[in-house]
């Protein structure tokens, strides 16, 4: 199923990056009940942190759909840079 993650799950991304800025003083559990969530939540939600920034701008200011669901989108974000747009959008970066 194709969906804008970036609008289906707005809050995630913004979250990502407060996530980011707190690691500098806290760890997981910290934001986690900071959050009101769970650690293995804020866990996989940091990994979107390492998306590639060409897999960032397409998703969140060109607003292009992926063709993956959040936990796919979250498991891509282990392959390396240039694999990513590949893998999320099924075809090379533009």
């Amino acid at each position: 199923m194709n969906f804008l993650v970036a609008e289906q799950y707005p809050i995630y991304f913004d979250k990502t990056s407060d996530y980011a800025k707190h690691l500098a003083s806290a760890d997981l559990k910290d934001i986690a009940a900071a959050e009101k969530i769970s650690d293995r939540f804020v866990g996989r939600m940091m990994r979107l942190a390492y998306l590639s920034p060409d897999v960032l701008e397409r998703l969140v200011t060109q607003r292009e759909p992926a063709a993956l669901s959040l936990n796919d989108l979250v498991t891509v974000a282990d392959l390396p840079w240039h694999e990513q747009a590949e893998a999320v959008f099924g075809q090379e970066g533009p």
